[in-house]
């Protein structure tokens, strides 16, 4: 069944169409609907409602929310500071993730592993930069998006050291994440921005 069609039939049978209206007819969906209607009431009705409900998740409630970003925040960027874990990166990240840096552009999912394995290739050296990211206090905010998951805004601190050296405040950004709840409950960061860079105060 195409998808229009479908949509129009879903919205006739939650009562928010109705079948001769000009939406149905101009569009030429009134045939096409009654003959989905039957077909799918006759056969499909038990998966056609299994599919529509696997499509839904429930978004918590705050803090329940706030809480559940948090962890999955701090999850995200102890994998990205502190180890080198290709395996439990991929269960963070969507597959169709992007994201957006006020200084290096933008990059897809494969580009943004790649910069990961990179990263991670050059820490065993002696003097290499370790890097370390920290949310300033008081900044988070968490914003639900009913039906998808939610937006995750605040500031972020840098930290870096070379080698075995001090280690010293390099910088600071605003940072949004959009998070993205799959019905099986875990959340995947799908869109990344990292904007206002500025040097350490």
């Amino acid at each position: 069944m195409a998808a229009e069609p479908l949509r129009a039939m879903i919205e006739v049978m939650t009562s928010r169409a109705s079948i001769s209206s000009p939406n149905f007819i101009d569009r030429g969906y009134q045939t096409d609907f009654c003959q989905s209607a039957a077909l799918v009431s006759s056969r499909s009705m038990p998966s056609l409602l299994a599919a529509l409900a696997a499509t839904l998740v429930l978004i918590p409630t705050k803090p329940a929310l706030t809480k559940a970003i948090q962890g999955r925040d701090e999850v995200m960027f102890d994998v990205m500071s502190e180890q080198c874990d290709a395996a439990t990166l991929a269960t963070i990240v969507a597959d169709d993730m992007e994201f957006y840096h006020g200084k290096g552009g933008a990059m897809g999912r494969d580009a943004f592993n790649a910069d990961y394995a990179k990263s991670c290739a050059l820490k065993p050296a002696p003097d290499a930069w370790r890097p370390r990211r920290q949310l300033a206090p008081g900044t988070l905010k968490v914003y639900a998006i009913p039906g998808f998951g939610a937006v995750e805004e605040g500031t972020h601190l840098f930290y870096e050291r070379k080698g075995d050296g001090p280690e010293r405040l390099a910088g600071k950004a605003r940072f949004s994440i959009l998070w993205k709840l799959g019905p099986d409950g875990r959340w995947l960061m799908s869109r990344t921005f990292s904007i206002d860079h500025a040097p350490a105060q």
